[in-house]
């Protein structure tokens, strides 16, 4: 097992999250690196299962709390639990499979390095009330005015890539 650089890509519903980490992946991967992605979903419904095999569907319908199903070239895995599994837990299974980098969407009250989005005046509080940001990815230059922390902008999301990128590198901690 190798020690994953861990970064969390966190902002209120809409800001461009996955739009930052699909682009982050593409990056990353064209780098050479293994790159893995936790979404955090803060809603009480149920998740989809993953597989549309019928087999596992009925599997999981029947009651089993824990559905794999495993190929040569790939694994899905479904589990409900109530509550008893922590972020903790899912980056520890996650390090098992020697990602180079974890990235978290979500999640935002946790103690992990971290890239805030900020869309609008309303998303500048967070700025005082998260831990360990790294830089700030915003929607308008005249959001954000911080000589402490890098400034990214999404229109140029994609020329700032690299700059994002060694953030991570640098950044990330497990």
């Amino acid at each position: 097992m190798n020690n994953p650089n861990v970064f969390q890509i966190v902002g209120h519903k809409n800001t461009g999250k996955t739009r930052v980490l699909s682009h982050l992946i593409t990056y990353a991967q064209q780098a050479g690196d293994a790159v893995s992605v936790i979404k955090h979903h803060g809603h009480t419904t149920s998740l989809e299962t993953s597989s549309k095999s019928p087999d596992s569907q009925r599997l999981h319908k029947s009651g089993s709390f824990m559905t794999t199903v495993h190929s040569p070239d790939a694994l899905q895995f479904d589990m409900e639990h109530k509550g008893s599994v922590t972020l903790e837990h899912v980056l520890s299974f996650y390090s098992y499979f020697n990602p180079d980098i974890i990235l978290i969407e979500g999640y935002k009250h946790k103690h992990y390095p971290k890239l805030l989005i900020i869309r609008n005046e309303e998303d500048l509080s967070l700025l005082n009330e998260l831990t360990n940001v790294k830089g700030v990815i915003c929607w308008s230059t005249d959001l954000v005015k911080n000589d402490q922390l890098p400034v990214f902008q999404m229109n140029e999301i994609e020329v700032q890539l690299p700059h994002i990128y060694k953030l991570i590198k640098e950044g990330g901690c497990y």
